[in-house]
């Protein structure tokens, strides 16, 4: 992910925000008097203050030629001695342009005239302007991952129904048979038949 901390300032005030937030991130903040040549910057933290309640001219010059092609999204920081007026002008300009713009905008007090809120932004406002830049930053990161597709939910199996159990087989019991010796054939003889008897001869 490529991002860039870039401000603006006439009291030094943004300078001192900008350089907190960009070495937190391990960055260097850009000076829009550098000209930068913003391309391909997914995230830009822009930090400016406001002076007579508006943005300076020559900041709102440099942030028409900023479009959704060379920036993908502007997160906003404010210094001001009211300590609640926004960057409108700078919004509205980069919203025209197509760039996302998220709607949260971190403003602190900033001193103006050396005797108007003296001694801000103090070290209390650098920690909050840190945790804001670092919290968006991660929801950026977040936002950017690729969603994976929710894997579909498989039916539930219907329960097998219980298989009743089975008997216990009963042992084979193996018999044990006594050899018994085969029983004589026995012969009988047929008695004659008294036809077949024979006849005693009479003496004659």
């Amino acid at each position: 992910m490529d991002i860039t901390v870039l401000y603006t300032t006439m009291t030094g005030h943004s300078r001192k925000l900008a350089e907190a937030i960009a070495s937190a991130l391990s960055l260097q903040a850009v000076h829009i008097k550098d000209n930068p040549d913003l391309k391909g910057i997914d995230l830009l933290f822009f930090v400016g203050g406001i002076y007579g309640g508006q943005s300076q001219p020559e900041t709102l010059d440099f942030i028409k030629g900023i479009d959704g092609t060379k920036v993908k999204k502007v997160v906003l920081l404010t210094d001001c001695a009211s300590g609640n007026t926004k960057q409108t002008a700078i919004r509205d300009l980069l919203v025209k342009n197509g760039v996302d713009v998220d709607p949260d905008e971190f403003i602190c007090k900033g001193s103006f005239l050396f005797f108007i809120r003296m001694g801000h932004p103090n070290q209390q406002d650098v920690a909050n302007a840190i945790a804001f830049t670092k919290e968006k930053l991660d929801l950026a990161v977040k936002a950017a991952q690729p969603v994976k597709a929710a894997q579909p939910v498989k039916a539930a199996q219907p329960a097998k129904a219980a298989q009743p159990a089975k008997a216990a087989a009963k042992p084979r019991v193996k018999s044990e048979t006594k050899a018994t010796s085969p029983k004589p054939k026995t012969t009988t003889k047929a008695k004659p038949t008294p036809s077949e008897e024979p006849v005693a001869k009479k003496e004659s």
